[in-house]
């Protein structure tokens, strides 16, 4: 099961999807499933990046990263640089929804890992070894959903950046999300809103 994350005021969003399904699928498609995960969640970064407008996201391309780690894995180091680059912007996400980012050293470590012991086991006597590739990238995989659901549901999806509101996406319930009417009047004039006491005293 999923479930859509509306990103600003736009059609763009974010889709929330449980991790062991994303593994389970990717398992049942021998891999194939992970590459259309691969693309969507570069896609839906970049769409955060548009709305929150952050320039490193927007400026992503999900077709180059695709690319990176299907064609780009015959030779290694283009598939590499991608999925380090993934984790960044998943950092990036999490930096706009929380403030801060959570170590890329996991992930990042899991997706070398997987790499690495891919393309050893192509050598003699190493054949064995890529029977771990498969356990760490979907590790990796895993980790990377579950951060990016965690920071596009935080505060209830209330919020993504001081210029960005992430609200569920038509068909989804959203949490209660108050704004006064002269803030947004404020706002819109660029203007401070004054406090209610002074409000009050004003009348």
């Amino acid at each position: 099961m999923s479930s859509e994350i509306q990103i600003g005021t736009g059609a763009l969003s974010v889709k929330q999807r449980r991790p062991w399904v994303v593994v389970a699928l990717s398992v049942v498609t021998l891999g194939i499933y992970q590459l259309v995960w691969y693309y969507k969640i570069n896609r839906e970064m970049r769409d955060v990046g548009i709305a929150c407008d952050d320039a490193e996201l927007a400026g992503s391309s999900p077709v180059r990263s695709i690319l990176a780690v299907t064609l780009g894995g015959l030779i290694v180091i283009p598939e590499v640089i991608s999925l380090i680059g993934t984790v960044r912007r998943v950092q990036r996400v999490e930096r706009l929804a929380t403030g801060r980012a959570r170590p890329a050293a996991i992930p990042t470590a899991l997706f070398i890992t997987a790499v690495v012991l891919r393309n050893a086991s192509g050598f003699r006597g190493l054949e064995l070894v890529g029977l771990v590739s498969a356990p760490a990238f979907l590790a990796a995989i895993a980790l990377i959903q579950s951060r990016l659901n965690r920071a596009c549901t935080v505060a209830g999806a209330a919020v993504i950046g001081s210029g960005c509101s992430a609200q569920p996406a038509p068909g989804h319930a959203a949490r209660p999300h108050s704004v006064s009417a002269s803030h947004v009047v404020a706002e819109s004039t660029g203007q401070q809103a004054a406090p209610a006491g002074q409000r009050a005293g004003a009348r």
